[in-house]
């Protein structure tokens, strides 16, 4: 025996649907004007729908003055809330600086490798490889290859 699938039809007019909807597309325009002069006419008298706006009377976690939160999530009052949101930025900068000064991975940045402590370097590698019998290697041959 094979599943008997119900028809769903449209809860105005009755005409059979596809998919998940409530209404055919001819009550469903219908229905949108309806909702939408609705709406007009609401906000023309100044009585607009109220959103769930939650206001909840709390103690704030860092002074412990009561106040009236807007959402369930909020843990302090606005002048504390303030004061957070500096000390965060005040961290934020003070963990970028100490990044400049160390590098990222925590090894301490020293001065910038000049020019002339590279050409000493390639001086170095050039004497062991004409000791070894090899060619000298210019400055850009011996950074391509990872020497300096």
């Amino acid at each position: 025996m094979g599943k008997e699938t119900m028809k769903k039809v449209c809860i105005l007019c009755g005409a059979p649907l596809r998919g998940g909807r409530k209404y055919c597309p001819a009550c469903g325009k219908k229905k949108l004007e309806e909702s939408r002069r609705a709406s007009y006419e609401r906000r023309k008298a100044g009585n607009q729908k109220k959103l769930n706006l939650v206001s909840v009377r709390k103690n704030c976690r860092m002074c412990g003055k009561e106040f009236t939160a807007r959402s369930k999530r909020v843990q302090y009052c606005d002048s504390c809330q303030k004061e957070r949101a500096a000390i965060a930025s005040r961290k934020a900068s003070a963990k970028t600086r100490a990044n400049a000064q160390t590098g990222p991975k925590g090894k301490k940045a020293g001065p910038k490798d000049t020019l002339e402590m590279a050409m000493k370097r390639l001086a170095k590698v050039n004497e062991e490889r004409k000791k070894s019998g090899l060619a000298v290697l210019t400055y850009g041959k011996a950074v391509q290859q990872g020497l300096i």
